[in-house]
């Protein structure tokens, strides 16, 4: 069961997990991530997320959100710097080249 809410708030579902979605803008990218956990969930838990997606290694990942730098608060939690569901982020960072090699080598 997926419990809805006014959109300010982290969501609980039927399992006692916490369920929120991000939306991410990296270049012109649009990312919409979910995130779920039993426990709070972290800022170093959405950079493992945004690099898996957009193959940005954590180390070069700059993430903002209202003028605050979050990776630099790694082990606060979303709820911690005000981050909730449908919050938008902004993600700035070179992506890693094995990216681009599909593309180069298809042709």
């Amino acid at each position: 069961m997926y419990n809805s809410n006014s959109g300010n708030e982290l969501v609980k579902n039927g399992t006692n997990q916490q369920v929120i979605k991000i939306e991410v803008f990296h270049g012109s990218d649009r990312h919409v991530i979910t995130l779920r956990s039993s426990s709070n969930i972290r800022i170093s838990d959405l950079m493992e997320e945004l690099q898996k997606i957009t193959t940005v290694p954590i180390q070069n990942q700059r993430l903002y959100y209202r003028g605050q730098e979050l990776q630099t608060m790694k082990q606060s939690s979303l709820q911690d710097v005000g981050l909730d569901n449908n919050s938008q982020v902004r993600l700035i960072g070179e992506p890693t080249k094995s990216r681009y090699l599909p593309l180069m080598t298809s042709n």
